[in-house]
């Protein structure tokens, strides 16, 4: 009984987690960050090698932090990797408020260096940060929970808040220049991040956990990477992976492209909306009806309603049928992004889910790195169609071969071979 105590009270301390730090990461969304970079002079080109750079440093973080995954299972670790996330989401925010307040005149490339310095730092602590994330919901519950609708509900609670950040998003950008904007709305996420983090803190309990030790065993990279490219389960999840990173390549500048496009005042706004509300639609969807249908089935129908926003996108030329196109994209992407790390729960032995998912990360990132980079130079040489097509094709391919690759594994599990 006090087991089953301490699983509800660890659940409702995530869902309420989950919630306020959504609140304040969607604060300062990507859209509004890419606005303001653009304004500042920042190419598409130049946008595209940010996304390269962190998403190397985000691959070089996951495959030296691999072996954390499962060796660290309790609150304590995770405390800690809350405070380390914290501490680059500050230094990530303060960076843009240094460039709104003290650098009014810098250039572009200064701009860019400046903030990129900061979104390394940051996307390296988020890594660490990230390789706990993993096995998170292992951690707090048992293995009868349904672990697809304890992530659905946790993350349609973060959408709900993620709206109401977005709402507060577009009344701040519709009342202010963008600079003044990007202001009001890093302070006041840095404050919520700050408050929440120390709530984390003070709140969580270790569970009877040791905190991360710099002594303890973290496993060798490489012989983790070898041991799990060779497991059955990554090699037949590998394509739908790689496919899945070239769409996510592409989608990386859609909101940027259509604030360029129509250049509304209330753009910006509302594109953060969209995606914040398509958020909390996606996850209450996946809450529902993974359980019914199973992972594989719901991930291809998420695969089909992205490629169908991204057909719309590429067509659209009225911001409403623009914000519609991306708001289903966006529904469709949450399957993609939920449904991979629970279709990994449902093939992949508890004990070595952490270090698969992440390994499976770093495949991840090193193509996205890649990927990035190339789709925002074709972006900046006008081949915006030769980018809408990758997205639409890559997002269907990833899609077909997951259904097949995943309902291939469930099948052979529950006939008891060993995969």
């Amino acid at each position: 009984m006090d087991r089953q105590k301490t699983i509800r009270n660890n659940i409702a301390i995530y869902f309420a987690r989950q919630g306020f730090f959504s609140f304040a990461v969607f604060l300062v969304p990507v859209v509004v960050e890419h606005a303001f970079l653009m304004e500042r002079g920042v190419s598409y080109k130049l946008i595209g090698t940010l996304g390269a750079v962190v998403n190397a440093v985000s691959a070089a973080g996951t495959f030296l932090f691999a072996g954390v995954s499962d060796r660290y299972k309790k609150f304590s670790s995770y405390k800690a990797a809350t405070a380390i996330v914290t501490l680059g989401y500050l230094i990530n925010k303060a960076a843009l408020l240094i460039i709104c307040l003290l650098m009014p005149g810098a250039g572009e490339k200064t701009v860019f260096a400046f903030y990129l310095s900061s979104g390394a730092v940051y996307t390296l602590m988020i890594t660490v940060y990230g390789m706990l994330e993993l096995t998170l919901p292992l951690r707090i519950t048992n293995m009868d929970t349904k672990i697809g609708r304890l992530m659905g509900v946790s993350g349609f609670i973060a959408g709900i808040c993620g709206v109401m950040a977005g709402m507060a998003v577009n009344a701040v950008t519709g009342a202010n220049d963008l600079n003044n904007s990007v202001i009001i709305l890093c302070v006041s996420s840095v404050i919520i991040m700050a408050a929440v983090s120390v709530s984390t803190l003070l709140f969580m309990k270790p569970d009877g956990a040791a905190a991360i030790s710099m002594n303890a065993r973290t496993g060798n990279p490489a012989a983790v990477f070898l041991k799990i490219t060779r497991m059955e389960q990554f090699k037949k999840l590998l394509a739908p992976n790689i496919s899945r990173s070239v769409y996510y390549s592409c989608v990386f500048f859609f909101a940027a492209v259509g604030i360029k496009r129509f250049q509304s005042a209330t753009i910006v706004g509302y594109t953060a909306v969209a995606i914040t509300l398509a958020s909390a639609v996606g996850n209450i969807l996946l809450a529902y009806f993974q359980p019914k249908i199973g992972t594989g089935k719901l991930y291809f129908m998420g695969s089909a309603a992205a490629a169908a926003g991204v057909a719309v996108i590429a067509a659209a030329q009225s911001e409403p049928v623009f914000l519609a196109a991306l708001f289903i994209m966006h529904v469709g992407q949450v399957q993609i992004d939920i449904g991979f790390p629970v279709g990994i729960f449902d093939v992949v032995p508890s004990e070595t889910v952490g270090e698969f998912s992440a390994i499976r990360l770093f495949i991840f990132t090193v193509c996205v790195s890649l990927f990035t980079y190339l789709a925002g130079a074709l972006i900046e040489l006008k081949y915006e169609t030769v980018v809408y097509a990758a997205a639409f094709v890559t997002v269907l391919a990833s899609g077909g071969a997951f259904y097949r690759a995943h309902k291939q594994l469930c099948a052979r599990r529950s006939a008891g071979d060993d995969v």
